[in-house]
């Protein structure tokens, strides 16, 4: 396959035809890609500062052994009356990290994923687009476990213990159990939270901005040909526009996402928070074995007989897995809206 030829971001179209060396073209490649990531980067961090104390109450919805019944504004009640209004933010500078470091691989990541499969974000159906989503996922699994690790274990704290930080649950884990068992813990369940919820979020977002009039997300630098020039009447409609597009596609890819992917994450949850001096559960698919029964034997208890059988309760027990959801949507929805109008916003500023 040859060598690909890179058109620039439509702000530096006037300089695309003074391009000849290949140098030339490596280098406003890399420098688009560097604009990707710096916006992510921004982004993550508004996505964090907006949603996390409905994160919180998400994961302990979802690691908790009693009935859920209560739903998230009692679980948001019960952890403000316990542990005070700061355990909402327990874990939230790992967090902060996670969202910056994450969102920039995110964004940079699929940006030169998108390049190297020829993928075209006004094409998100594409199976191009969508290996390239599901690439930056896996991406995204290997530099965000261990922080979300850390994470996920300091919003499950009961009280306020003293000398427990993000710094100190960090190093603790791996000292004790090393880097593959121990701060990478659960990361099976990590690749394919991310591996499918990306190909999902990546390819909403686009569809639901165009759907809305937004314009497509720059996110890779162009390849020659139609594509490279928009029609102009076009690009006034969707400059018009200005961000109402963005906060609702940005919203719907997080809400969308997150729906693909909690029963996933509720297991990743379970398997993360685990005891690591006597684990219950032996990795991804014995977590999801375990949390069915346990969702088995609710619906049994519920019912007074101590049992379940049959389809229905098959699917209810399934259904309980999304435990948390509605804490969770509305994370979703708040902080993809935040970090979609920043990143967007970002790149304007810098020049997409």
């Amino acid at each position: 396959m040859g060598e690909p030829h890179l058109s620039p971001p439509d702000d530096v179209g006037a300089s695309a035809s003074r391009r000849g060396p290949q140098g030339t073209e490596t280098g406003a490649f890399l420098l688009h890609i560097g604009k990707l990531s710096v916006a992510g980067t921004i982004g993550g961090l508004a996505e964090c500062m907006a949603a996390y104390p409905l994160d919180t109450v998400k994961t302990r919805m979802q690691t908790s052994e009693a009935s859920s019944s209560g739903g998230a504004l009692r679980c948001f009640s019960t952890a403000i009356r316990e542990d005070g209004a700061l355990a909402l933010y327990r874990g939230m500078s790992s967090r902060v990290v996670a969202s910056m470091l994450a969102a920039s691989v995110l964004f940079g990541a699929n940006g030169t994923l998108k390049e190297v499969f020829g993928a075209d974000s006004s094409q998100p159906l594409s199976g191009r687009f969508m290996l390239a989503a599901m690439g930056t996922g896996v991406l995204e699994a290997i530099a965000y476990c261990p922080l979300e690790l850390v994470k996920t274990r300091m919003q499950v704290l009961r009280g306020s213990p003293a000398g427990v930080t993000v710094w100190t649950t960090g190093v603790q884990i791996y000292r004790h159990h090393g880097l593959f068992k121990g701060s990478y813990k659960g990361f099976s369940s990590m690749l394919l939270k991310e591996g499918i919820g990306n190909t999902v979020y990546f390819g909403s977002y686009e569809l639901c901005k165009q759907a809305f009039g937004g314009r497509s997300t720059g996110g890779a630098v162009r390849s020659g040909g139609g594509g490279a020039h928009r029609d102009e009447r076009q690009q006034q409609r969707q400059e018009q526009a200005g961000i109402g597009p963005i906060v609702a596609a940005g919203g719907c890819a997080g809400v969308l996402y997150t729906v693909a992917t909690h029963p996933i994450d509720t297991v990743k949850s379970l398997v993360q928070t685990d005891s690591t001096k006597a684990p219950r559960y032996r990795g991804f698919l014995d977590g999801w074995r375990q949390a069915l029964a346990q969702g088995r034997r609710r619906r049994g208890a519920g019912r007074g007989d101590g049992v379940g059988g049959g389809a229905g309760d098959g699917l209810k027990a399934f259904l309980g897995l999304y435990r948390g959801l509605s804490p969770a949507i509305a994370r979703a929805f708040l902080g993809n809206s935040a970090l979609f109008v920043t990143y967007e916003s970002v790149l304007d500023v810098l020049g997409r």
